[in-house]
């Protein structure tokens, strides 16, 4: 399974996809030029329900590492989460990434990799992303 190795755009667009049960087979082409076929499906659902987007407008980055900070803003899209008055104690989360982290937090899907560390650049891992995802999916 690779539990320590990072996940690429691709696979972990295939896992969300899958969990949210989106139509794969009727979602409008992405317009990326490099996912690769068995992706396509997955990525052209996440694009079109507005979870994801691309590198470019024509690019993806289908074998690219998924930052933890990205991983946060996609799962607060892709389960409508919410923050609330949660602010997390991370010293390392920027604007950019704030709401998302603490709503990923105000719903119990992690604590960040130590009390005052979320890991924004850090590439998250497939273990960690499989926790996230069965975290939500609780």
């Amino acid at each position: 399974f690779g539990v320590t190795d990072p996940i690429i755009r691709a696979d972990a667009a295939i896992w969300l996809a899958k969990e949210l049960d989106l139509n794969m087979e009727s979602a409008k082409p992405s317009g990326f030029g490099d996912v690769p076929d068995r992706a396509a499906g997955a990525v052209n659902a996440l694009k079109q329900a507005g979870i994801i987007g691309g590198k470019t407008a024509t690019r993806f980055g289908s074998y690219d590492p998924l930052t933890r900070g990205e991983v946060a803003i996609i799962l607060q899209r892709a389960y409508d989460l919410e923050a609330g008055n949660q602010t997390s104690a991370f010293t390392d989360v920027s604007s950019r990434y704030a709401d998302a982290v603490n709503a990923l937090v105000a719903n119990d899907v992690t604590d960040g990799l130590t009390p005052t560390q979320f890991g924004v650049s850090r590439n998250i891992t497939r273990g960690q992303l499989a926790v996230f995802i069965y975290r939500l999916a609780e």
